[in-house]
């Protein structure tokens, strides 16, 4: 190589290692303008480390900076291998380069500098097919918390082994898919039939291949299905199989299932005695499931027991809150539990899809539930807090994130995911609400939340998405982007009340759960009936929630209420004397996470905003034409659509472009299933167009105000776990800075005169909060509507 070889090729490695910096500081920014906390000093090494050519240089790297190997750096890189995709000219090379770097630093955290799940795996001399390599690539990714990926990777194991004729092979990729749903999807509606569908074919595929243990396995975990879904006819087939395989596993499980279904705690502590006792009828797997009888009996008996360290995370985290509450918190039970969230936050962190998020919340709410209220005398306020964002509304920020993949999907794919099944079963109920009707319909819910996670595990499979998603937002990360005269309370699951301002957080209070939610009840039902007075139940809620925060606000601040159980459903700021929103300007947010993007800076607004309103979709509302006229009427700008020519797709791409959207339209809400609240937006009410909570991840809104007139659009309320389901949420987390919607039904006409007050406020112009202030005083101050049902239910959520 001559002198200028030597130079041009050291041009290129400059140039090379500029661009790998930009392209690493450009992610870096859009992250951090995402409102994701990533540090600069993490950047710089990630550029450090990707620009070292030599592998010792790497390895050195790993071993002295810690924050390599970090959930900030790993999110980096796998934002970088992304972006690579859409770079101009790019032809995988770089997509390459850092994805290999990205797992270099996933096998330096998991197991040491060794090769990652794409190497080979080494066997012993017996050759292996590709459908068995398949599999313990998804051991792998599994073993590393990647389970949407590890799902993925297995059900092409399956294809391939059907192909293949392996039925051995696809026996043990459908128990590990059982495995991976029988750890997440517990707590959710039905949850167990997909658990069940992968144990009884992994049963069929065993028993095909003629092997005795694998069917007798998937048996049992057919069995464990089965039990809880209270399935005797089946399941007593199901136990005479077993025993045929293995007497002595039949013997046992018929006991232990005899036991659960005993009616009765003292059928269930004797039955429970004989398992483990009997334990050893269960071979290897003795140790395994007589410490889990031993551990069922030390609860129902209250007996003492040593913390467990190993086990069922489940019914670890159960002890460890019981052995809490017995002795109080102590550091080894707070270790205990921090190491339980930390193996959850691994999951998490790679859990793209809002359905997996939410599973792993309604799985795991005890070891964040427990570990928080260690933390709150073990550790600080902001720790304990902490904790609680990690446990809350985690399905919104991924579903908001799923909207880029939404977006490069062909219209008609995205079209054949709206399930026209599930409208016809809601026109159906609505037409005729028999409880015929409602079984229909709770069972197409459950179809489509299948379906649902399908389609968000397609999208993030192909779509080149990130296999990481957000860190939720902390304390000191919100604490850095509140202003002097704003504050943050949550009325956090814990029991306790914490305040967050810019200089500090402290618990301020606690509510009583038990006591909350009867007044809350006894509240809502004066609330919604204006022949009842709800007086007393709202003043006792004040005393309650609301009272600390007066306490430890000064008038005139602006407070972001976080609630959590009850506490959704109910109007906090006019509660009682309605002192809090009268002196304060409130309003309610569903996480830190949500509140820290609302906060970013935001682009300038228009010089003239753009109203879209829709309303009356099919003519049973008298006065919501004449609302959204008269709000339209007080833009320069303004476009409406109303009954007959209200379509989905017209609809939705109108609210797009909207700076302020109004939508006078029904709401239909589930107590039992909140995550299919809808807005019916067209067609008649036998034949409905709506608009589903889920479907809003679809679409990005860039409206300051979104105004949602519809009976129960602000109702929203808590499922598995922690998780908040509700219109406000979705429309904030898709890209909304404020939404006023209803927590209860509120007559039309009661609707239409707050809303002609409150818009002729909005444009005098006055702030979001006081022209609803005063929207809601007058509308108050008229007799006929004074009662809080005609005006208290409407709330403020995002920021304003």
């Amino acid at each position: 190589m001559d002198d200028t070889d030597e130079v041009t090729h050291a041009e290129h490695l400059v140039r090379a290692g500029l661009f790998i910096a930009g392209v690493v500081h450009a992610v870096w920014e859009s992250r951090v303008e995402s409102a994701e906390d990533i540090p600069e000093s993490t950047r710089d090494v990630v550029v450090h480390f990707l620009l070292d050519h030599s592998d010792s240089g790497k390895t050195r790297l790993l071993r002295e900076h810690p924050e390599l190997l970090g959930p900030q750096a790993e999110r980096l890189m796998d934002c970088a291998v992304s972006a690579s995709y859409d770079l101009p000219g790019s032809d995988g090379a770089l997509k390459e380069f850092f994805a290999l770097h990205l797992e270099m630093v996933r096998s330096a955290r998991a197991r040491g500098p060794r090769p990652d799940v794409d190497d080979p795996v080494v066997h012993d001399a017996e050759e292996i097919t590709a459908s068995q390599e398949l599999r313990a690539r998804a051991r792998a990714l599994r073993d590393q918390g990647r389970l949407e990926e590890a799902q993925a990777v297995l059900a092409e194991a399956v294809r391939l082994a059907q192909s293949e004729g392996d039925a051995d092979c696809e026996g043990g990729a459908e128990l590990d898919q059982f495995e991976i749903l029988a750890d997440t999807a517990k707590f959710r509606p039905h949850g167990w039939r997909a658990p069940l569908a992968h144990a009884q074919r992994s049963a069929t595929a065993y028993r095909r291949a003629g092997n005795r243990d694998g069917e007798r396995d998937a048996l049992v975990a057919v069995t464990t299905v089965l039990a809880d879904a209270d399935s005797e006819p089946n399941l007593l087939a199901v136990l005479d199989r077993l025993t045929e395989l293995d007497e002595g596993y039949g013997r046992w499980w018929r006991a232990y299932t005899n036991a659960r279904n005993s009616g009765g705690p003292d059928g269930f502590i004797t039955g429970l005695r004989w398992c483990a006792e009997h334990a050893d009828l269960l071979g290897e797997r003795a140790a395994y499931y007589r410490t889990m009888c031993e551990q069922k009996l030390a609860l129902l008996e209250w007996q003492p027991f040593t913390p467990p360290e190993e086990g069922d995370a489940r019914t670890r985290s159960l002890l460890l809150h019981v052995d809490m509450l017995r002795h109080g918190p102590t550091e080894k039970t707070m270790a205990l539990l921090s190491r339980i969230v930390d193996d959850v936050e691994e999951r998490r962190r790679y859990a793209r899809s809002s359905t997996l998020q939410r599973d792993l919340s309604g799985d795991n709410f005890l070891a964040y539930l427990a570990a928080a209220r260690s933390a709150e005398e073990l550790r600080s306020p902001a720790a304990a807090l902490d904790l609680i964002e990690l446990s809350c509304s985690r399905a919104l920020p991924v579903q908001a994130g799923l909207y880029s993949l939404w977006r490069r999907c062909p219209p008609d794919a995205r079209e054949r995911t709206r399930s026209r099944v599930l409208q016809k079963h809601l026109g159906d109920y609505l037409a005729r609400p028999t409880e015929h009707d409602r079984f229909h319909l709770a069972e197409a819910f459950e179809l489509e939340r299948d379906n649902q996670r399908h389609h968000e595990q397609h999208l993030v499979t192909v779509g080149h998405a990130p296999s990481t998603v957000p860190l939720p937002a902390n304390v000191a990360q919100v604490r850095a982007m509140l202003a002097e005269d704003q504050h943050v309370v949550v009325l956090a699951s814990t029991q306790s009340i914490y305040l967050v301002t810019p200089d500090r957080c402290e618990i301020i209070g606690s509510w009583p759960t038990a006591e909350v939610e009867r007044l809350v009840d006894d509240a809502l039902a004066g609330l919604s009936d204006p022949s009842f007075d709800p007086g007393d139940a709202l003043t006792r809620l004040e005393d309650h929630v609301v009272r600390p925060v007066l306490d430890h606000t000064a008038v005139g601040s602006r407070v972001y209420l976080m609630p959590s159980g009850p506490l959704w459903r109910v109007p906090l700021g006019v509660l009682g004397t309605g002192e809090l929103s009268a002196t304060r300007d409130v309003s309610v947010v569903p996480s830190l996470s949500v509140l820290a993007r609302l906060l970013l800076p935001q682009p300038p607004p228009r010089t003239v905003e753009r109203f879209v309103g829709i309303s009356d979709p099919d003519g049973g509302l008298a006065h919501a034409r004449g609302e959204v006229d008269h709000a339209a009427g007080r833009f320069t700008d303004s476009f409406t659509l109303s009954g007959d020519e209200l379509e989905y797709h017209a609809v939705m791409a109108n609210l797009a472009d909207a700076d302020v959207a109004h939508l006078a339209c029904h709401g239909i809400f589930f107590p039992e299933d909140p995550d299919f609240s809808a807005l019916h937006i067209g067609g008649p009410a036998t034949d409905p167009e709506v608009l589903w909570y889920g479907d809003v991840a679809r679409h990005r809104l860039r409206a300051r105000l979104v105004v949602l007139a519809a009976c129960h659009a602000g109702t929203g309320s808590e499922t598995q776990g922690f998780e908040y389901s509700g219109f406000p949420g979705a429309f904030l987390a898709a890209g909304a800075r404020a939404v006023l919607a209803p927590l209860w039904a509120v007559p039309d006409d009661s609707t239409a005169r707050l809303m002609t007050r409150f818009y002729s406020a909005l444009t005098s112009p006055v702030s979001v909060t006081e022209a609803l202030r005063q929207a809601q005083r007058s509308v108050a101050a008229d007799p006929r509507t004074s009662h809080p049902y005609h005006w208290a239910g409407f709330q403020l959520f995002g920021v304003t």
